[in-house]
Formats: structure tokens, C-alpha cells, sequence
């Protein structure tokens, strides 16, 4: 049962107010002109310096499965 976030909009659920980190993630790795690669490896990196890299890794079970 999807809980009810208390934010005025009525009929939304909570995932749907949260905040996709994945995808802001890759959206700043676009930026710094890197790959957007993040969570997308399967525990696999080849990227040697990448800000990213030990968090993308770790398994995360807070961050949506894709």
C-alpha cells in the first residue's frame, strides 16, 4: 500500500514526489562530459576517476530497481 505524502496534491503517492537520483546522477556525469553510466554496470566499472564510482557500486536497496 503506497503511503500518502502530505504536500497539498491530492491523489499522488509518494513515489511519485520523490526525487530520481539515478537520473540526476547521470544528468550531472552528462554535464562533467563523463558517461552517463550510473547504476547501469552491474557492479562493473571500468571508469578509473570517476566522483560516482564507490556509490554506483554499493549496493543500494534505497534507489528505485530499474
Amino acid at each position: 500500500m503506497a503511503e500518502r505524502l502530505s504536500n497539498g496534491s491530492k491523489g499522488q503517492d509518494a513515489s511519485q514526489n520523490l526525487l530520481d537520483v539515478k537520473e540526476l546522477v547521470r544528468s550531472l556525469q552528462r554535464q562533467e562530459g563523463v558517461p552517463d553510466c550510473f547504476k547501469k554496470s552491474g557492479g562493473v566499472c571500468a571508469e578509473g576517476d570517476c566522483f560516482w564510482k564507490e556509490w554506483c557500486l554499493k549496493a543500494d536497496n534505497n534507489l528505485p530497481k530499474e
